[in-house]
């Protein structure tokens, strides 16, 4: 029985042994596992944080571009409303401009129209010193003639 006792005491050992060597190696295979798993969790855990910032990186493009289009157009607005307000200037001006030309044009007119007066009125005076000046003539001739009867 000694001999079966050691023999079991050794196969005891052994199956010790192996079963210590098994559940290391067990051990050692699930902390791999453990470890992938990390690295793989890691690894999801990284690209999903470079989709979230290639989203946010697009998302960011995006709204500056938005942001570009509506300055682009109140800029247009501001300009097309600037535009408006120089050409109704504009045309302001040109009625202005038509309407003193006219106003010229009237006076200009008058001043002929005055000077015609003026030029007849002295050419009028002109006669009537010269018809004065024949009936004084006349006149002093008649009493010469009165008085020499």
């Amino acid at each position: 029985m000694t001999l079966l006792h050691g023999l079991l005491a050794a196969l005891a050992v052994a199956l010790g042994v192996t079963g210590f060597l098994l559940g290391r190696g067990g051990e050692r295979a699930r902390w791999r596992r453990d470890r992938e798993a990390a690295r793989d969790e890691a690894s999801q855990i990284r690209k999903r944080a470079h989709e979230e910032a290639d989203n946010l990186r697009e998302a960011a493009h995006l709204q500056g571009k938005e942001e570009i289009f509506r300055l682009k157009e109140a800029w247009e607005k501001e300009e097309n409303r600037r535009r408006e307000e120089i050409e109704r200037l504009e045309r302001r001006l040109d009625e202005r401009s038509a309407f003193l030309d006219r106003k010229f044009d009237s006076l200009s007119e008058r001043e002929a129209s005055q000077e015609a007066r003026t030029r007849e009125l002295a050419r009028q005076e002109q006669s009537l010193k010269d018809r004065t000046r024949n009936v004084q003539e006349v006149e002093q001739e008649a009493r010469a003639k009165l008085e020499a009867l």
